[in-house]
This record gives C-alpha cells, structure tokens and sequence, in this order.
C-alpha cells in the first residue's frame, strides 16, 4: 500500500471516516466514565530537620575535640529516606491501615483466597510514593478513588514514620549510652591504675624530673602515642554508634592506619636526624616514665572523648523531637490524577480509526481480491 492510495481513501471516505470516529469517541468516552473509577492524589511535604542523623547533636559536643576525621560528626543535609520509606512501606505500618480505611473493600480484594493479604498489600504499595525531592524535602503521595481517603492516608503516614522513628532512635540512644557507660568505667579503672603506677615508679626509682634535654624527647613521644591510641579508642567508639560499613568509618580506618605506621617509622629510626632519637637509644628509666606519662595523658583524653557522647546519648533516650517537620500536609484534591479521559479515549480510538482506513484502502484498490472470504469479511465491514 502507497501513502497516497491512503490519502485518496481518506478524502474519498471523509465524512464516513469523521461520523465513525465520533461515534467511537463518545462510545469509548462514557465506557471510560462510568466504568474507570477516578482517582485523586494528596501529597503531605515533610523536611528532616537538622536532628535527623544518628548521633543527634553530638558534634555539637565534639567541638573541642581534635584530631577527628573530617566530616566526622557533621550533619548530613540529606536524610536517610531509605530508612523512612523502609518503615512507609512495611506491612506493620500498612495493614493497620488497610483494616482502618477499609481498602479491602476499595481494591475488592477476595479474602476467601489464602493470598489475599500479599495481593492487597501490593496494590496498596503501588499507590504510594514516598521520596526525596530536588530541595531535600520529603514527599508522601497517596492515590484513591477517594480524595478525602488519599488526603487522611498521607497524613497519617506522616505520623507514623514520626514516631517509629523516634523509637528506634531511643532505642539506639539507650544502646549507645549502655555502651559508653562501660567504656567510662573501663577507662576510669585504668587511668587510676596508670596513675598509681606512675607514682609507684617514681617513687622507687627517683625519677621525679626529667632532664631538660630529655623534656622534648618524651613530649615527642607521648603526643605520638597519646594520639594513636586515642584514635583507636575513638574508632571503636564511632563503629559501635555508626556501624563498621559507614563510609566516615572507613575513612578514620584509613587514617588510623597510616598514623599507626608513621609511629612505628619513627620509634625505630627516629626523626630530625637524630633530634628526637629511636626508641632503642634512649635510657631504659627514660623509656619507662614515657610509658607510664603516656597511659596516664591518654586515658584523660579519652575520658574528654567518651563523656560528652555519653551525654548526649542520655539526652537522646530522653528526647521526643520529630525528625520529619511537616511543611504541607495533604489536603484532599478536587481534581482527578487519572483518567485523562480525552486522552485515553483518543488512545485507544486512533489505531482503530487506522485500521478501519487500511481495510478500506486494501478493498477499494483490491488488494484482497484472491480471497474469496476475506472480502467477504471485508464487505461486512464497510457496509
């Protein structure tokens, strides 16, 4: 078939092409309305406020704190949507309001079937989105054949994640601050044990004062420890309060590894060219007090290190901010999202207006001719 036998046809057909195509849109039109459901969407905004991490305000404390990894403790201005999408979505957070709304009824969903929950539970999903816009504003919208139902449904999520939120974050505040709290009884025992040592030393070896020239050597050697092994403690702590996988995790554990090798460097060639010696060439009485001044300075910084945490994790078990600050709720719409019903009946009317013009242009240049039934089809069709 060439392009202008269709032309031709439909010049020669036009006002029988026109008086069906307006009879298929009227027909295809009141089928759609009276049987496709309209459905509305209601859209709640939320934004996490700037507590919504899990550390909470803890870099608020940490601000005297040195040598921490970069980034470490900062705010981050992107939520962890997956986390509160996770809760949207999970069946203890839609069923009860698939019984409240009675959704059942809405999807006509079979119960008498023994997969009926899953089936209803996957219709449900389909009509929620929840996501993260370009701003950092959290978005729940919610499709209904009802735009009062769409609009409390919404809101109600709304809530919901609020406050599951909320608990998990208590729960892991209570965790964190059970945890911290062993770590400060440790760290206590152990600086009045390195205390009681460095004062049993010198005592009987009358080391009370170092020499001058030794003064730089043993401050050379006790920041170099004191710093690793403050940094090993503060690592530890962090992967208990972010987890082994976090990615500032991952950075510390990277430098940690690199001072630790830098430390060793120096202990056994020195540094300065023979300013601050190895470890071996120093006197043994010089080597003991380093050990013990060091044990004693690293405790207290970690206990500088440790308590804040440790209060702010008691804060947090007590605090019952809401993460997700809502910044429009739904309302219910009063225009449909779908159908489109002059699109969807031109959809669906265009390609049989087509095929009804290609039928046409096969039977008027004969194109059927050989077959006996098929122009018999044809005139059918036409007449």
């Amino acid at each position: 078939m060439k392009i202008l036998e269709f032309i031709n046809v439909i010049l020669k057909n036009k006002l029988k092409i026109f008086s069906l195509s307006i009879v298929l849109f009227l027909i295809t039109y009141l089928l759609i309305y009276f049987f496709i459901d309209p459905e509305y969407e209601a859209t709640v905004t939320l934004m996490p406020s700037e507590d919504s991490q899990q550390l909470g305000g803890v870099s608020s404390l940490l601000k005297n704190i040195g040598n921490l990894p970069m980034g470490l403790g900062a705010n981050s201005k992107i939520a962890d949507t997956g986390l509160y999408t996770t809760i949207i979505l999970s069946r203890n957070t839609l069923f009860p309001l698939i019984y409240k709304y009675n959704l059942i009824y809405d999807y006509d969903i079979d119960t008498s079937r023994t997969e009926w929950p899953d089936i209803i539970l996957k219709k449900f999903k389909n009509n929620i989105e929840a996501s993260l816009d370009k701003n950092y504003a959290y978005k729940i919208t919610v499709t209904s054949t009802s735009p009062q139902k769409a609009a409390d449904i919404a809101n109600e999520l709304s809530q919901i994640v609020n406050s599951r939120i909320i608990e998990l974050k208590i729960i892991k505040a209570k965790s964190n601050k059970e945890f911290l709290e062993k770590r400060i009884i440790d760290v206590k025992n152990k600086l009045h044990q390195s205390e009681d040592k460095m004062r049993e030393f010198q005592t009987t070896s009358n080391f009370i004062e170092i020499k001058e020239q030794l003064r730089g050597i043993v401050s050379t050697y006790n920041s170099l420890e004191n710093e690793l092994l403050t940094k090993k403690i503060q690592y530890e702590v962090f992967e208990k309060l972010n987890g082994s996988n976090s990615p500032k995790n991952i950075l510390f554990k990277e430098e940690l590894s690199v001072l630790e090798t830098n430390v060793l460097k120096i202990k056994k060639e020195g540094l300065g060219d023979g300013i601050i010696p190895a470890v071996k060439d120093i006197p043994q009485k010089t080597i003991d007090y380093i050990r013990f001044y060091r044990e004693v300075q690293t405790y207290q910084t970690i206990l500088e290190f440790i308590l804040p945490l440790y209060e702010q994790a008691k804060f947090e078990e007590q605090k019952q901010v809401p993460i997700l600050q809502i910044i429009d709720p739904a309302i219910a719409p009063t225009k449909r999202s779908f159908p489109a019903r002059i699109l969807l009946t031109l959809a669906i009317i265009f390609p049989l207006i087509i095929f009804y013009i290609v039928i046409l242009t096969g039977k008027e240049n004969g194109y059927f001719r050989n077959n006996p039934e098929i122009t018999e089809l044809l005139r059918n069709i036409t007449r």
